[in-house]
């Protein structure tokens, strides 16, 4: 009887300790966070700047148009020396129906990204956006969507040139949920862009 205690504490003591092993790891190590969300009624628009200031933009209504919003990154390291990192990506498309493949190239598609890495930060470059968004449901409080998007980010300074491209790549499947329109203001460029290209 007193073996069968001592397996069962040892047995509960190295639960805990694996348990608070993955707590920790999560919590502190492996702190890198996705999301998908979208927004009824929304559209992107360019805010205004001033030449070399990073490119901005803002949700804005937009009756008949949705909105499909996917953040992902990871904080500055907590027990590291990682710099955080954050690529955001939103893809206003006319109200859609299940079933619907919707190509990034179409003329009633507008996009808006952006990221930052450390103290860079990522517009939209001469490459531009490239992909396809598949739907295979679209209720008026959910959307499930299969989706590969390939984003030429230039990454760079304010007041600087190009410091590097990079293909950055949206690809999965996910669920988005209807959320409120954020007032918010956000770092990144619209593709395709308004008004004549800059140089």
């Amino acid at each position: 009887m007193r073996r069968i205690r001592y397996w069962l504490i040892g047995l509960v003591g190295l639960a805990a300790f694996v348990g608070g092993s993955v707590a920790f790891y999560y919590k502190f190590v492996d702190t890198a966070y996705s999301r998908a969300e979208f927004y009824a009624d929304t559209g992107v628009r360019p805010m205004p700047k001033d030449p070399g200031v990073i490119a901005g933009f803002k949700y804005e209504e937009k009756r008949g148009r949705i909105t499909l919003a996917l953040v992902r990154g990871e904080p500055h390291g907590i027990i590291t020396t990682d710099h955080g990192w954050q690529e955001w990506l939103s893809i206003e498309i006319p109200r859609p129906s299940s079933g619907e493949r919707i190509e990034l190239n179409r003329p009633d598609v507008q996009l808006a990204f952006g990221a930052n890495d450390g103290r860079r930060f990522g517009e939209v470059g001469d490459g531009g956006i490239r992909g396809f968004v598949q739907l295979e449901s679209a209720g008026e409080s959910r959307i499930v969507a299969v989706y590969e998007v390939t984003i030429d980010a230039c990454y760079r300074h304010p007041y600087e040139s190009c410091l590097r491209h990079q293909d950055v790549v949206f690809r999965g499947r996910y669920t988005f949920r209807l959320r409120l329109r954020p007032d918010d203001e956000f770092i990144g460029d619209l593709w395709p862009r308004p008004g004549p290209p800059r140089k």
